[in-house]
């Protein structure tokens, strides 16, 4: 069933933030959730977040076309980790409007790869340690003239893994999607994500730091490298 949602003309800013893959839309142990209600609580003039199960996506779909008609000047941010991840390439193809900003993170799934040409900017994090579930390593611009790839960020946790408490994650995805997970449970991963939203909300270009720069708002020290070396680097 779909729901129903009221679009406020005020509404210039929409951000949709896309579950991994069967959780729930509004689960307040995962990062995409997190960022959400740290966005709503900062109370940004003219700027609505919304969260949606992987599995909604044409839910998300509806809420944006609603936010184009009511204001056609909108600007739509998406992001999202995991299955996720890929779902905010896909939701980016079928909007049929620009998109200021994607941002997958650890995004698995077919198609994930080629940002379309409506995205203008688009920023990749991603990890390749875990033995079953790994992240998008490259990610590149259909059109370079149109589209501008921030980075593919790795973060590796091979050497200095994180805590996956056993009430957050499951033990599917403790034993066997561990590095997959810590994406998740990272909060450096986490901070940059939202800083790239609230640049792209508060600036008319996105901020090009790496990841590393969040240091400097007092975020904990991310464990990435700037990127995977490919043309879109």
């Amino acid at each position: 069933m779909l729901l129903a949602f009221a679009i406020p003309s005020s509404a210039d800013v929409l951000v949709i933030g896309l579950m991994p893959g069967w959780e729930p839309a509004d689960n307040p142990k995962r990062g995409v959730r997190k960022v959400a209600l740290r966005l709503r609580a900062a109370a940004l003039p003219g700027v609505r977040v919304e969260t949606f199960a992987n599995k909604q996506r044409d839910q998300a779909l509806r809420l944006v076309r609603q936010a184009v008609v009511a204001n056609p000047d909108a600007r739509l941010i998406f992001y999202g980790y995991s299955f996720g991840g890929a779902g905010v390439v896909k939701l980016a193809r079928e909007v049929n409007a620009p998109v200021e900003l994607t941002v997958q993170v650890d995004s698995f799934g077919r198609g994930d790869g080629k940002i379309p040409t409506n995205v203008r900017v688009a920023a990749n994090l991603y990890q390749r340690d875990g033995r079953f579930v790994r992240g998008a390593s490259c990610i590149r611009a259909e059109d370079p003239a149109r589209t501008t790839i921030l980075g593919n960020f790795r973060f590796s946790y091979k050497h200095d893994p994180l805590p996956l408490p056993p009430e957050d994650y499951d033990t599917w995805q403790r034993r066997f999607s561990a590095r997959h997970a810590m994406m998740d449970a990272d909060p450096a991963v986490w901070k940059k994500v939202e800083r790239l939203i609230l640049d792209a909300i508060t600036s008319s270009e996105c901020s090009t730091d790496s990841p590393r720069s969040a240091g400097r708002s007092g975020y904990p020290p991310p464990r990435d490298s700037p990127g995977c070396g490919c043309p879109a680097c």
